[in-house]
């Protein structure tokens, strides 16, 4: 980046700067995506031994993965992001709102899969 843009705090250079990492992340993604259908490729043409699982059950399997701790520990998570970011920005103006945002989601998304977690294990 330098070579193209000896000035990179120019509008020029941050111009770069961006193009710059949206290129690498978008490699990094195509790397992801392709090793992600690695063993769907090694396993293409073995024959099938039983019935594949339906949806209902891939979920209860990857919720009966998850504890309750690790969803708790994602909940602070939230309330901890939360609240650094409050004291760090304006809590209710500007990227503050934002980080505040995050933290909420992050919290609710947790206590939906704890929701969904213990309707999953009162039905088993």
């Amino acid at each position: 980046m330098v070579a193209f843009v000896p000035d990179v705090h120019s509008t020029l250079g941050d111009t770069v700067t961006y193009i710059s990492v949206a290129f690498i992340i978008g490699v990094c993604f195509a790397f992801f995506y392709w090793a992600w259908g690695a063993p769907m490729r090694a396993l293409a043409r073995r024959p099938i031994i039983g019935q594949p699982l339906t949806r209902i059950e891939a979920r209860q399997l990857a919720l009966s993965k998850i504890s309750y701790g690790q969803l708790a520990l994602a909940a602070f998570g939230g309330v901890w992001i939360g609240w650094t970011q409050a004291e760090k920005y304006d809590a209710l103006n500007g990227s503050g709102v934002a980080w505040l945002g995050f933290g909420a989601l992050l919290v609710t998304l947790a206590g939906v899969q704890a929701g969904c977690k213990w309707i999953v294990e009162r039905k088993a």
